[in-house]
C-alpha cells in the first residue's frame, strides 16, 4: 500500500482492545524523505516489534535486545482527533525522545502505526504494522 491508502486504513481502525504480550513489528513506509520503502526495510531488519504489559507498559524488541519503553495511553490522533492508542518516549530517551507512535487495530490482533516527529512542529515520518505473536514452544 501507498502512504495515501495507509492513512485511510489507518482512518478506520478503532481502538478495540489494549495489546498485550508480544507483537511482531515491520515498518511499512518511511514517508519523510526519499527511499521510504528502502529505508522502511533497513528499520525493519533491527527493530522488530514491541511488547505490552497489562498495565500499558511497553519496550520496543530489536535484533537480540530490548530496549526503549515508556507508557502507552489513550488520546486523539494528530491525524483526525478520534481515539489511538499513543506511545511516547521520556525526553531522556537515547533513541525516540522526540518521536510520537499512534495505534488503531485494523484487523483482529493487527495494529497499524503512525509515527511522527513531535518538535519542532509534528510531522509524519512513517507507518508500521504490529502483529500479535503466537506463543512457541521450542523442544
Amino acid at each position: 500500500m501507498n502512504p495515501s491508502q495507509l492513512e485511510q486504513v489507518f482512518a478506520c481502525g478503532t481502538l478495540a482492545n489494549d495489546p498485550v504480550g508480544a507483537w511482531k513489528g515491520r515498518v511499512l513506509v518511511r514517508t519523510d524523505g526519499k527511499l521510504g520503502r528502502v529505508r522502511a526495510r533497513l528499520a525493519s531488519v533491527v527493530w522488530k516489534g514491541k511488547c505490552f504489559d497489562e498495565d500499558g507498559g511497553f519496550i520496543n524488541q530489536w535484533l537480540g535486545f530490548r530496549a526503549v519503553g515508556s507508557q502507552a495511553t489513550i488520546a486523539p490522533s494528530w491525524y483526525d482527533g478520534k481515539p489511538c492508542l499513543v506511545l511516547e518516549y521520556p525526553p531522556d530517551a537515547a533513541m525516540f525522545s522526540n518521536t510520537r507512535d499512534e495505534l488503531r487495530e485494523i484487523a483482529p490482533g493487527v495494529y497499524l502505526g503512525r509515527f511522527y516527529e513531535r518538535c519542532p512542529c509534528p510531522r509524519l515520518q512513517g507507518y508500521f504494522l504490529l502483529e500479535k505473536l503466537s506463543c512457541v514452544h521450542a523442544h
